[in-house]
């Protein structure tokens, strides 16, 4: 039998801000600056990095990126975009923190450290219409 105390089964809210910026460097060169902050109770975790992409066709897009989470890991990313709305992205993370040294964990490539992987596809969409590229503003005749 077993009894279960529901009484205490409650998390409280977790605040969430990730922003960024798409900045086109050249017509196949795109810089990401990105910023990730979380906030529950006493956790709080900080991302920083970026990404880059070079577009190679108009549906084959290399993608690139580097983030620290503060005072926990460093993480390396490559991906894809293709046809415009799909990415596959491979993330590595390095742990620097204290984890590192947990005893009992596996550590990667015999490196003495932990560390953990990612895989991940994305569907990328625009939630609200978006201005088209070539856009003039209309100015009024004086």
């Amino acid at each position: 039998m077993c009894i279960r105390d529901r009484s205490n089964n409650e998390l409280n809210t977790r605040f969430t801000i990730h922003t960024g910026i798409d900045y086109r460097i050249t017509p196949k060169i795109t810089l990401s600056p990105k910023l990730l902050f979380m906030n529950q109770s006493n956790a709080r975790d900080i991302n920083l990095g970026g990404m880059i992409a070079y577009q190679f066709a108009e549906d084959f897009v290399l993608l690139g990126g580097i983030w620290t989470r503060l005072q926990d890991a460093n993480i390396a990313m490559i991906g894809t975009r293709l046809f415009k709305n799909y990415e596959i992205k491979f993330s590595y993370d390095a742990t620097k923190s204290s984890m590192k040294n947990l005893q009992g964990v596996k550590n990667t490539a015999n490196t003495g450290r932990v560390a953990s992987w990612e895989i991940s596809l994305i569907v990328v969409g625009n939630i609200f219409k978006s201005v088209p590229r070539n856009y003039t503003v209309p100015c009024g005749i004086f």
